[in-house]
């Protein structure tokens, strides 16, 4: 049975969400005789960003995109945020605070439930009318109780809009959401710089190519984001190779160990060569170095997978031959 429309269209939607494709953007316009622009298209969608705070020195880059602070028991923080509507129409935005966590190397934004950082965050406006092209302010007051317990937090602030449901789609609506992460470390005494390790470097063959990992372990007392570089040198003939970038940031709270990967090229000679890590959080950056030799070969399941079809289907082909003769020969006997 086929599905029917309005499900699939439900279906292409929420694969597209998943996917991280642009949502609620208008459709495409017709082309036009006006020449082209130097300047680059708008992005469309909903956009977020965090406010320079004048009356802070920050040291920590990673602070001009995200709330990263440490503060006293009893202290109050304030920040704000722009909200941008690129979506070629008004629209209804509302804002709230989430927790977060950090696990498996990655900043966890799938919790909905308020933590205690969330919990003391209150901001100017809980819901905003936006116009197409416009942008509009919030307040972020973090107010931390006296008796807090030490130790870093995670959180988010959420700017989230829906798109209007229809008849097409059953009733689903689809979501929209941008936020700014919070890391906040409650301690009296002074920020602690971020501090992590570079552990075992080694190569590896897979399905999807060769790539290089590194372990990293957070050893310091707060939160790190961590990405860099692999460069390649002294292989066969004197050769070098790269910087070839790590595939995604990994994030570690305070104690966590986790891989950061590097895609590289599949034709590179096997070596041996001297690779050099380089990652940083922050301005805060360690290095690595280790000699190799690259995986050549993959795994042995993966060069074998094709008789497995090959097998099913001769097992099918010869299941049908021997219906076909019993039926024959049923009919034949019938007769």
């Amino acid at each position: 049975m086929s599905t029917p429309p309005a499900r699939a269209i439900v279906l292409l939607i929420a694969t597209l969400a998943l996917a991280g494709a642009p949502l609620l953007s208008p459709p495409q316009a017709h082309a036009s005789a006006q020449p082209p622009s130097a300047s680059p298209p708008r992005a469309e969608g909903l956009g977020v960003r965090l406010l320079p705070d004048p009356d802070e020195a920050r040291t920590d880059p990673r602070a001009r995109q995200y709330i990263v602070q440490t503060v006293a028991p009893g202290a109050t923080l304030t920040r704000q945020l722009e909200i941008t509507n690129t979506t070629g129409a008004p629209r209804e935005v509302s804002l709230y605070s989430a927790g977060a966590d950090i696990s498996d190397g990655s900043f966890d934004i799938g919790q909905t439930e308020p933590n205690a950082l969330s919990s003391w965050m209150r901001l100017s406006s809980s819901r905003l009318t936006i116009p197409d092209g416009a942008s509009d302010e919030v307040t972020i007051q973090l107010v931390v109780p006296d008796d807090a317990p030490g130790g870093e937090q995670y959180a988010v602030v959420w700017a989230e809009m829906r798109a209007p449901a229809s008849s097409e789609t059953s009733g689903v609506s689809v979501v929209n959401r941008v936020g700014i992460r919070s890391y906040i470390d409650v301690d009296g005494e002074p920020a602690s710089p971020a501090a992590f390790d570079i552990g075992t470097i080694s190569s590896h063959a897979t399905d999807d190519g060769l790539s290089l990992t590194a372990r990293v372990a957070n050893v310091g007392d707060v939160a790190v984001d961590l990405s860099g570089d692999v460069t390649l040198s002294d292989g066969p003939g004197s050769t070098s190779a790269g910087p070839f970038p790590s595939s995604q940031p990994v994030s570690l709270a305070p104690g966590q160990d986790s891989t950061v990967t590097f895609a590289l090229p599949v034709d590179l000679a096997a070596g041996p060569w001297t690779a050099t890590v380089t990652l940083a959080s922050g301005d805060v950056s360690r290095s690595a170095t280790t000699t190799l030799t690259l995986a050549t070969s993959r795994p042995a399941a993966t060069q074998t997978s094709w008789t497995t079809p090959v097998i099913v289907a001769i097992v099918v082909l010869s299941l049908a031959g021997v219906t076909t003769v019993v039926v024959i020969r049923r009919r034949r006997r019938l007769d």
